[in-house]
């Protein structure tokens, strides 16, 4: 990953912050909808997002593009 992609899923996970797993885009759009502080594209980013249940945000960010953080020992 990227530093850009890092910073890209943190901002992701901070959106989704209290969403319980597994979840549908449409919970997901729900929960970042009603924000405040939700970035223009998040909720339209979503949208695009098959229909399918999610299991965690990484599994989430993994279907935007962003990939997966390999683990670090």
């Amino acid at each position: 990953m990227s530093a850009a992609d890092v910073e890209e899923r943190s901002a992701l996970a901070r959106l989704l912050a209290g969403v319980s797993y597994p979840a549908t885009p449409a919970t997901l759009v729900e929960h970042v909808a009603g924000a405040a502080d939700t970035p223009d594209g998040a909720v339209a980013a979503l949208e695009t997002l098959p229909d399918r249940e999610y299991e965690n945000v990484a599994d989430v960010a993994e279907e935007l593009g962003y990939g997966r953080e390999d683990r670090r020992f």
